[in-house]
């Protein structure tokens, strides 16, 4: 995960939640739909709020998270920082991968909050400020919490996938290409590659940014550069 801040939500959605008390997100308009699915991914640089792999507001390309799961509480059913867009989160395994059967192999493809279900969360991506700093990466795409909310977080969402992992794993491969394959590297061009990764480009950020931003940020403090 990786801090999101959340602009205000689109008018037309504050209009008719204003003129319509007591609806849910799925009595929701078509429009209105499309247009928080527009700004939701404006918001996070079209990226998961929990993977960070690519979202985008059409067809089946991400859905609509609500932070804290509608069952537990209806009244923040269109409360917009209750809202979040994430991947559709279901990813065969590999062939390599160990293959569960029946349910457990319906789980092992899951991930984000189709495998999260209704279960509760600890971080909040839009209201816990440092939450980038509650996850470690390692070179090989492992992913592990600081504390045992990031933990057991990593745990309910499945962010230990095959495919993640792997996709964590090619981020880092990718900066050691741009960056030479020995360190240390200087400051200079850690921060180049900083701002980089964190310029979207027509609204989109790169995939797995906050990745990058791990690895970046923690070669600079190698390099006496923050």
């Amino acid at each position: 995960m990786r801090r999101i801040v959340k602009a205000a939500a689109p008018a037309g959605f504050n209009a008719w939640r204003a003129s319509h008390p007591g609806a849910c997100y799925e009595d929701l308009a078509d429009e209105g739909k499309d247009s928080a699915q527009a700004a939701l991914c404006a918001d996070q640089g079209h990226l998961c709020a929990y993977c960070q792999s690519r979202i985008e507001p059409t067809g089946d390309r991400m859905r609509v998270e609500h932070w804290v799961a509608q069952t537990d509480d209806a009244s923040r059913d269109l409360e917009w920082k209750n809202l979040l867009g994430v991947c559709p989160g279901k990813t065969p395994l590999p062939p390599d991968a160990p293959q569960p059967v029946g349910r457990k192999r319906r789980q092992a493809d899951e991930h984000c909050d189709r495998r999260r279900g209704h279960r509760t969360l600890n971080l909040h991506p839009a209201a816990d400020p440092d939450v980038a700093q509650r996850f470690h990466y390692h070179a090989d795409g492992r992913i592990e919490g600081t504390d045992e909310a990031a933990s057991k977080d990593i745990e309910v969402l499945n962010l230990k996938h095959p495919r993640l992992m792997r996709n964590r794993s090619a981020v880092f491969e990718r900066l050691r290409q741009k960056l030479g394959p020995h360190g240390p590297w200087s400051a200079v061009e850690l921060r180049r590659q900083l701002e980089q990764w964190r310029t979207p480009r027509e609204g989109r950020l790169p995939e797995f940014t906050g990745v990058a931003e791990y690895h970046l940020e923690r070669w600079l403090r190698k390099a006496g550069g923050r």
